[in-house]
């Protein structure tokens, strides 16, 4: 078992004095019960969406369009395939 340190702000430690007031339990208790809770949530929020990876493609000049809707599988493999060798 290991120790740490949490520095807390006055909010903070106000919040956690409220949070032991009302549970009766320790500090360490509070902090692990709020780690397994934001756990939960994280496993809970989605990842990201396909909007967000089309928000960040550059579709250069010219409009929006960057191929034929025809080959529009085509043509997102190409602008992330041109995304991957970029960020090298």
């Amino acid at each position: 078992m290991t120790t740490r340190t949490v520095r807390m702000d006055d909010e903070h430690e106000k919040l956690l004095a409220r949070v032991l007031r009302r549970t009766g339990g320790t500090a360490s208790d509070a902090l692990k019960q709020g780690l397994k809770l934001l756990d939960k949530e994280l496993e809970r929020a989605p990842g990201r969406s396909a909007w967000d990876i089309y928000a960040e493609l550059d579709l250069g000049p010219g409009g929006s369009s960057a191929g034929p809707a025809a080959k529009s599988r085509e043509t997102v493999q190409r602008l992330l395939d041109a995304r991957r060798k970029a960020k090298r």
